[in-house]
């Protein structure tokens, strides 16, 4: 037992430090309340082996441990926007792993800002392949703005338009964005999504 389990230890450690120079390859997963995106961001994730960071929890982990990183974006958080750029992808860049270059970030990037930053700061770290965007209507986001949780949803769609959209904007020239019809049910937008990654050959 001893010996498997130290040889299991320098597998890891061996494809550890080979991919330890080699730049991550990032999907990124844009939508809004009610696009079905966290759902379709773990079931991508596991399909095809990718290391999931989903940015909302990475974001309220700080919050509930008052971490280290706390300080630095309370001040964000009580003014009620989007966490500054930089400091957001500190923190996601600490959560990526070194023993899995594939990454999918789930809710990044929210603005064109948090897109520009990203393309200065992680040039050297990371290569964007894909932007997944499930597009819903506002009428379908607006569904979500119900019971207890209908003012901090309704803040979510507002900040979609505001910031979210004109980014999507921005980037439907990109030969790698995609967009998807969120309105259809989950396994059909599933099997869409699965489908692309596979000719888009995003599964490397």
């Amino acid at each position: 037992m001893g010996c498997l389990g130290s040889s299991a230890g320098n597998v890891k450690d061996k494809v550890t430090k080979a991919l330890a120079g080699e730049k991550a390859r990032v999907v990124m997963f844009i939508g809004g309340p009610n696009s079905q995106r966290d759902e379709m961001a773990k079931k991508i994730s596991e399909e095809f082996n990718y290391a999931l960071i989903d940015c909302g929890n990475v974001v309220n982990n700080v919050i509930q441990t008052k971490s280290t990183l706390w300080e630095d974006l309370q001040a964000d958080l009580t003014a009620g926007g989007l966490v500054n750029s930089s400091k957001l992808i500190k923190i996601i860049k600490l959560k990526m792993p070194s023993d899995n270059k594939k990454v999918l970030l789930n809710g990044f990037p929210k603005s064109k800002d948090n897109i520009d930053t990203w393309n200065k700061e992680m040039v050297d770290s990371a290569d964007i392949k894909g932007y997944v965007y499930l597009e819903v209507s506002e009428a379908k986001m607006n569904e979500a703005a119900t019971g207890d949780y209908a003012a901090n949803v309704q803040t979510k769609i507002d900040t979609f338009k505001n910031e979210t959209l004109p980014l999507v904007d921005s980037l439907k020239g990109n030969e790698n964005f995609f967009t998807f019809d969120a309105s259809k049910g989950a396994d059909d937008l599933f099997n869409d999504i699965k489908q692309k990654f596979m000719d888009k050959k995003l599964y490397q």
